[in-house]
């Protein structure tokens, strides 16, 4: 006798396999997502905090940026009380290590003696999640460990 078709079983087979594949692919999908976002984040924060140095140097005049764990606001001085003349929303929420605004001074250099780190709050597989703005050079870096300070972060 000829069999035309598939049984019951084998198909029932064959759906669980293809739901269990899907749910496999779709966690890493999830999971890859979320590293790309930090990723672009911090690299974005860190080419924005790179033009903000370059236009201080260049054009001769205190730049400053301003943060919040949610955004950051960049200023054509270094008076961050007024308006910003630009806004970046965050995807993930940032932490840092200066209670102050980052200021870039004529120079194109950084005011403040100390380091400021820039890192992503939480935990996550990214490749780069920090911003390291030293004295005279910005780098980024993966954070290694839970405390977002200098010493804490690897350089990339």
């Amino acid at each position: 006798m000829d069999r035309n078709g598939f049984s019951l079983v084998e198909v029932t087979v064959t759906i669980g396999l293809i739901s269990i594949m899907l749910g496999i692919v779709s966690f890493q999908f999830v999971q890859y997502s979320r590293k790309s976002a930090i990723e672009s984040q911090t690299r974005t924060l860190y080419s924005d905090l790179m033009e903000l140095r370059s236009k201080a140097l260049f054009e001769k005049r205190s730049r400053g940026i301003k943060f919040s764990a949610d955004s950051y606001s960049i200023y054509s001085s270094a008076i961050t009380s007024v308006n910003p003349i630009q806004t970046t929303a965050l995807k993930a929420s940032i932490q840092w290590n200066n209670s102050t605004d980052i200021v870039f001074n004529s120079r194109g250099m950084l005011e403040t003696a100390d380091n400021s780190v820039i890192c992503v709050s939480e935990t996550n597989s990214a490749s780069v999640d920090s911003v390291v703005v030293a004295m005279t050079n910005t780098k980024l870096g993966k954070l290694n460990g839970t405390e977002c300070k200098r010493e804490n972060i690897i350089s990339k």
